[in-house]
């Protein structure tokens, strides 16, 4: 799942750097464009790292990298430790976009309900 993953994570990337974000609105405090932002960046890099660590430590386990039940040839020797700091990273990794989804979800509800000023729509496909 996580080459999968990782190919999705990499064709969003590529359709973001050819459609860029709306800018948010002027009257938003400093502090909300900041924390919109390292939100945003947080998310793409969580998606980024997490199926990479996910796949090395894979590489480095004992049963190697497997893409639906076929093992893909070995990139590297069993080495247990260090397949555990990369599964130790990776769940880490989980918890904290979990976090992040949590948060972006939380100001994407305070625009909608509370302040009422198009950020929540902008999000909606189809929508300008």
């Amino acid at each position: 799942m996580g080459l999968i993953v990782l190919a999705l994570v990499l064709w969003r990337l590529w359709w973001r750097s050819r459609h860029p974000v709306p800018q948010l609105p002027s009257k938003m405090p400093a502090w909300q464009l900041r924390a919109a932002q390292l939100v945003q960046v947080g998310l793409y890099l969580c998606m980024l790292v997490l199926p990479l660590a996910g796949i090395a430590g894979a590489i480095h386990s004992k049963s190697g990298l497997v893409f639906f039940g076929y093992s893909l040839p070995r990139l590297a020797a069993p080495n247990h430790d260090l397949a555990e700091t990369y599964f130790d990273i990776h769940g880490a990794l989980v918890w904290l976009l979990v976090l992040l989804v949590c948060v972006h979800i939380a100001g994407a509800l305070k625009h909608r309900f509370i302040d009422r000023d198009g950020v929540f729509e902008r999000m909606v496909p189809g929508r300008d």
